[in-house]
């Protein structure tokens, strides 16, 4: 029986395609391996790129109205990155939006130029393969874009159902000033003084009743609202139904305390729906005059307060639900720091001072009163 014997040769050959086999598996274990952490890696990348962003953001947010240095938007956000261990700071950029113009870092009091509104980080981190290495890769890099930016509110979270004139609310610059009081008067029983916020510069409000609903409101949405905060997004161009009635009760504790910040809406007019024919200005309901319409309404004569100037601009109506209704016209949002209440006496009050305040919402709001949001956009 013959028998069968490889050579030297032929084992050689077997060996170099063993080893081309196990080359190739370690490849392949490699893609799935390290294809895995570079997944994980860039996420975790990104995730620190979004948060350095938002903490840049937030202190340009913050001092918006005084100033912020390079030094100090540097330092937030290199601190944030830091503490999700992108340690390598070379592979840090920090821009200005929309103008991409790099931030320098530089120690020198250097401000932002201006009409800047957020800024965009691009990260990186380099970490050493776990098996390519057998290939010759021995380090991957990822790297990741964030942009925060901030402004105006547009749309709030978290109201409550008092709204303030936009007469009312003070500059930039007069906010934040604990010495700058105001009270807002929940009646107008007395003669108001400096600081005290009546008649037409502020109102309570429906938050749950946008025109053209007409709506019944109780005192218990009142008080949920200011002890909880309303839970929807109130917008600007809302027209929120007024809440009539002094709400006495929602001025105390825990509706409303020392150290709680309201987010009240603010308004610009006050439309006020009427029945008076004086009022009726469509066109249908003219006098015909040799020809030509006359106007058969008198503004001056319809005009519901004149006392108010245009805070109120009447609207005829012949919906009898409606005559009488009030809905706020909302612009924007301004913040209110409580340092106290007045619950005694004719005029029960809320105390305190306006500030800015960061919320949660939707920016892109017309005026700035001192409420802003800052949003992820990239």
């Amino acid at each position: 029986m013959r028998s069968f014997r490889h050579t030297r040769s032929e084992e050689g050959q077997s060996l170099i395609f063993i080893a081309l086999a196990l080359l190739g598996l370690m490849a392949f274990l490699g893609l799935a391996v390290d294809g895995g952490n570079i997944y994980l890696q860039r996420r975790n990348v990104q995730n620190a790129a979004d948060g350095a962003a938002l903490a840049g953001a937030v202190v340009m947010a913050q001092n918006r109205n005084i100033g912020v240095t390079e030094a100090a938007l540097c330092g937030a956000v290199q601190d944030y990155a830091v503490s999700r261990h992108l340690s390598d700071l070379n592979l840090l950029e920090i821009y200005y939006t929309p103008t991409s113009k790099r931030v320098t870092c530089s120690v020198l009091p250097v401000p932002p130029p201006p009409a800047v509104n957020g800024i965009r980080v691009v990260t990186g981190r380099n970490f050493s393969s776990l098996i390519s290495q057998v290939i010759g890769q021995n380090e991957f890099t990822v790297r990741a874009t964030a942009t925060a930016q901030f402004g105006p509110a547009k749309a709030a979270l978290g109201t409550q159902p008092i709204a303030v004139h936009k007469s009312v609310v003070p500059p930039a610059s007069q906010r934040n000033n604990p010495l700058n009081e105001f009270h807002i008067w929940t009646d107008d029983k007395g003669t108001p003084g400096v600081g005290d916020i009546t008649g037409a510069g502020r109102g309570w409000i429906d938050l749950d009743c946008n025109y053209p609903a007409k709506c019944n409101h109780s005192e218990d949405d009142i008080k949920e609202w200011m002890k909880n905060t309303y839970q929807q997004p109130i917008a600007t161009k809302y027209e929120l139904q007024s809440a009539p009635g002094v709400k006495a009760a929602s001025l105390k504790d825990p509706y409303v305390s020392e150290g709680k910040t309201l987010i009240l809406p603010v308004y610009d007019y006050v439309r006020s729906f009427t029945s008076d024919p004086l009022c009726d200005s469509r066109p249908e309901n003219h006098q015909e005059n040799g020809g030509e319409y006359d106007p058969g309404w008198q503004w001056d004569q319809c005009h519901d307060n004149p006392a108010y100037g245009d805070v109120y601009v009447d609207t005829y109506t012949d919906d009898p639900r409606m005559v009488g209704s009030y809905y706020y016209h909302i612009i924007s949002f301004a913040a209110f720091y409580v340092t106290g209440t007045t619950t005694q006496g004719s005029n029960k009050s809320i105390d305190g001072y306006f500030v800015d305040y960061i919320a949660e919402g939707d920016l892109g709001g017309p005026y700035d009163t001192g409420v802003t949001v800052i949003k992820m956009t990239q």
